[in-house]
C-alpha cells in the first residue's frame, strides 16, 4: 500500500513455512493473501499487478470474486478485440497508435483505450489502456 508518494506500507507480511503434506502452489498463496487484504479493507481498494501477475490462473479468481483491479499484461498475451480478431496485446498497442502524434505534442504522452475480452477468463469485456510516455517512441 501507497502512503503518500514514496512511503510503502507492506499489507500483509509472512515468515517462509513449511508445509506438511503438498504445497498449495504459489498461484494459491497469492490468491489467499489478496483475499485476505481485500476481506480486511471490507472489499474496497482497488489492485494494481504488475506483468509478474499476469498469468491465466489468476484472472479469473479475482473476477469471480468481485476484486477490482488494474494489470499491466505481458505484450504476447492473447485477447479478443472488438470486432472478434484474436491478436497479442502489442500488436493491438501498435494498431492504436495514432497515424499523427496530437499537435502539440502532449506533455505527458499519449493514452488510447479499447474494449477487449479475456475468453478463458470470463465472458465480461475489459478496457485495455495504452500509454507512450513520448510520442513516436516504439515501446508503448
Amino acid at each position: 500500500m501507497r502512503v503518500g508518494r514514496w512511503q510503502l506500507v507492506p499489507l500483509r507480511v509472512e515468515l517462509l513455512k513449511t508445509y506438511a503434506g503438498a504445497s498449495t502452489g504459489e498461484n494459491a498463496e497469492i490468491l489467499a493473501h489478496v483475499r485476505a487484504v481485500h476481506r480486511a479493507a471490507g472489499g474496497q481498494g482497488t489492485w494494481l499487478l504488475d506483468r509478474g501477475f499476469d498469468r491465466r490462473n489468476l484472472f479469473g479468481p479475482l473476477v469471480q470474486q468481485g476484486v477490482a483491479f488494474v494489470a499491466w499484461l505481458v505484450g504476447d498475451r492473447q485477447v479478443r478485440a472488438a470486432e472478434g480478431r484474436t491478436l497479442a496485446v502489442k500488436v493491438l498497442a501498435y494498431e492504436l497508435r495514432p497515424g499523427r502524434w496530437p499537435t502539440p505534442r502532449p506533455r505527458r504522452g499519449y493514452t488510447a483505450y479499447c474494449e477487449v475480452r479475456l475468453p478463458e477468463v470470463c465472458p465480461d469485456a475489459f478496457l485495455l489502456v495504452v500509454h507512450w510516455r513520448w510520442p513516436d517512441s516504439a515501446r508503448p
